[in-house]
């Protein structure tokens, strides 16, 4: 992973890192590169946002448990079974995802978009945007697994002051 999630509020210019406006998508953009000196390769990978009430290790925990249950459940949709794919990558090569938020049931979601209630909470912290990510990647043949679990700090400016926090496993 590299640097911090990046706002994807909407910008005029296209440019990411723009604070977000009612009726945007809650999602951060989270970047990643190979550092190498060895070719990888990148392949099943889970990522979110969700709005959680507050940053205690409680919440957190309980919204790590959701992250891996969507995660289980992804992977058990037809669509994905035997799909998977591997990229490689060499060093230097920089990629970016999205982490979404997503409401409604795995079957059919659908991006959560802010509201002005939602802004004015994520500035006072009566809400708190919490990212997870997960990337399957192999080196030299062996398995590894990359993890990215923070939260913003109110008032959730860009580009922001983020946690990590131990709900988190460490990556391998």
């Amino acid at each position: 992973m590299e640097g911090v999630p990046i706002f994807t509020g909407r910008n005029p210019n296209g440019q990411e890192g723009s604070n977000f406006q009612a009726g945007d998508p809650l999602a951060f953009n989270l970047h990643f590169h190979a550092t190498g000196p060895d070719a990888i390769y990148v392949g099943a990978y889970g990522m979110t946002t969700l709005l959680e009430p507050d940053s205690s290790q409680e919440t957190l925990m309980k919204a790590y448990q959701s992250f891996l249950e969507r995660i289980a459940e992804d992977k058990k949709k037809p669509d994905n079974q035997g799909k998977e794919q591997w990229e490689l990558f060499t060093q230097g090569m920089t990629r970016f995802n999205t982490a979404y938020a997503w409401d409604g049931p795995i079957e059919h979601p659908t991006m959560q978009v802010l509201t002005q209630a939602d802004l004015d909470n994520l500035k006072s912290g009566a809400s708190v945007a919490v990212v997870f990510a997960v990337f399957d990647y192999k080196d030299g043949g062996e398995l590894h697994h990359l993890w990215f679990c923070s939260f913003l700090q109110p008032p959730a400016q860009p580009p922001g002051i983020w946690h990590a926090f131990r709900a988190c496993p460490s990556s391998d």
